[in-house]
């Protein structure tokens, strides 16, 4: 019996010390890691450089960066325990992801309102800035 492959997420966090060069290499690797498991590669967003909101392992930035892929649910702990032993990988989380079908992007309609609404009557009505500087000067001349 043959199982069904399933959608999954791998989001990982590397190490902030790393050249641009290394985190392009540890990324191919993780996708070898994914592939050697049997999984077929969907999707990968290159790990980019990014503020921690608290610290993981002493580092207060780290390369953030997600592989989406499909492989049958038995090998998700083969990857688990690859993942375990790259030293440059701060954290990692694998999740299954439910793929959303394509579906035909239909027409929308924008709906303008021609309504405007109307002033508060209570507004003063606006003033001529000589009307305003006069009033100024007549203030400051009472300090």
């Amino acid at each position: 019996m043959e199982t069904q492959l399933k959608n999954y997420e791998l989001a990982f966090h590397l190490t902030p010390d790393l050249e641009t060069s290394e985190v392009e290499a540890k990324t191919e690797e993780i996708e070898k890691t994914v592939k050697k498991a049997g999984g077929n590669i969907i999707f990968v967003k290159s790990p980019v450089k990014t503020h921690l909101s608290y610290p993981l392992k002493k580092n207060h930035s780290a390369y953030f960066g997600h592989i989406n892929f499909s492989v049958t649910p038995e090998t998700i702990e083969k990857i688990n325990s690859e993942m375990k032993l790259q030293a440059s990988v701060l954290r990692y989380l694998i999740s299954q992801k439910e793929m959303m079908e394509k579906r035909p992007v239909h027409e929308t309609t924008l709906i303008t309102s021609t309504h405007t609404p109307e002033r508060n009557k209570t507004e003063k009505p606006s003033r001529k800035p000589e009307e305003i500087e006069k009033e100024l000067e007549e203030v400051l001349e009472k300090i």
